[in-house]
């Protein structure tokens, strides 16, 4: 298909040259205006993607006080745009105001949730023991996953969670002993500490319909006597 466009392009009497080209290791093509012709007339243009390079929608959103890109979000638009320091979004031709302060990650009629993963890696040359979480947050987020560097068996790395019934509330801050690897022998309960380099946690609130909180979240960890110093 691409060599034909550039074939017709380059035969016709408009000036201008068309050349194949190859972007991102897939076929496209160039035009360069020679002179000052007009083009007239329409095309049609079908594009199959390549099965299974299909990208996923996403989007994100960008803090021009941080200048860094800061969250990213489960809901979808056509378009999106700000007004007046309001979001305006496009679906399916409706158009939505993005004030809503009274029922939170409710986007188009569908509860969201919160997430947010941090990796904890202090002296990341030091091998460490992960013992304990603390979340200062006005509520108990949980724990779906967490992993560490360290290998259970194989290419499995060492993984655990925390369910919001192992927290419990130290001067008013959530806080959860680490369990064992649940990919170790015993589970989750009498398996393998949890042992590693870094610690990748992920927080989530599954309603977060009501406005909440998580301020900082910190690991507790023992330096390992196998360290190298």
């Amino acid at each position: 298909m691409i060599t034909a466009i550039v074939a017709d392009v380059n035969a016709s009497a408009g000036g201008f040259t068309a050349t194949a080209v190859t972007y991102g290791g897939f076929p496209g093509f160039t035009i360069r205006r020679l002179n000052s012709y007009e083009i007239g007339g329409s095309s049609e243009l079908e594009i199959i993607p390549v099965p299974g390079t299909e990208i996923s929608p996403y989007t994100f959103s960008f803090n021009e006080l941080r200048n860094g890109y800061t969250s990213f979000f489960s809901y979808y638009p056509e378009w999106i745009t700000n007004a007046e320091e309001l979001i305006y979004t496009w679906v399916n031709g409706q158009l939505y105001k993005h004030d809503n302060t009274t029922n939170y990650s409710n986007f188009y009629g569908t509860q969201y949730g919160a997430y947010l993963t941090c990796v904890f890696n202090p002296a990341i040359h030091v091998k460490k023991s992960w013992n304990s979480l603390m979340e200062i947050a006005d509520t108990i987020w949980i724990v779906p996953s967490m992993y560490t560097n360290t290998y259970s068996y194989g290419t499995t790395k060492q993984q655990s969670s925390l369910v919001e019934a192992e927290f419990q509330l130290l001067e008013g801050n959530p806080s959860a002993s680490i369990k064992r690897d649940a990919n170790s022998s015993g589970g989750k309960i009498n398996g393998n500490f949890m042992k590693g380099n870094w610690l990748v946690v992920k927080f989530q609130k599954t309603s977060a319909n009501n406005l909440v909180n998580l301020s900082e979240v910190s690991a507790r960890f023992t330096d390992s006597p196998l360290t190298v110093k």
